[in-house]
């Protein structure tokens, strides 16, 4: 005869997850993969304070594989180019959000989830970003940090 066990009087603890508070003296960072879409070889991995915009980000990632800063860029949040409803463009531009007046915090990202930058509305330079990792306790100093790289867009 099979035994059963007896049902439980406490049911079993699930775990509680609790946010890390940061230290004092550090800041909560983003980790996020760059790749450029039309020569995925080519990617960077950047750290950027969560008080700092997409606007600030665009140029880390523009500096990063040395492509020009003087174009006309958007973010789109759902990873679909021009989808005007999950799109923060560049301040100069007059149609949408502006990527200046959203910080990293604000956009509330998931971590692996994954959006679309688009740079050059004319050559569309099209960038898969993908959020990595989060530090809650980073030391205080200046971010947009380039902390890997592989390739250089203009070896193309």
């Amino acid at each position: 005869m099979t035994r059963l066990w007896p049902p439980r009087a406490t049911p079993l603890l699930t775990p509680v997850i609790t946010p890390v508070s940061p230290q004092p003296g550090t800041l909560t960072t983003y980790t996020f993969k760059v790749t450029y879409l039309q020569k995925p070889s080519i990617w960077c991995i950047i750290e950027i304070a969560e008080n700092q915009t997409l606007d600030d980000s665009y140029r880390a990632i523009l500096n990063s594989v040395h492509l020009e800063l003087d174009h006309l860029y958007a973010f789109f949040m759902s990873g679909r180019a021009w989808d005007q409803t999950t799109k923060y463009a560049s301040p100069e531009s007059e149609d949408s959000p502006s990527a200046a007046d959203v910080t990293i915090r604000d956009l509330g990202l998931r971590m692996k989830q994954r959006f679309l930058y688009l740079s050059d509305y004319g050559n569309e330079h099209r960038f898969d970003v993908q959020r990595i990792a989060v530090n809650s306790n980073a030391p205080v100093r200046a971010y947009l940090v380039v902390l890997e790289r592989r390739r250089d867009i203009s070896k193309r």
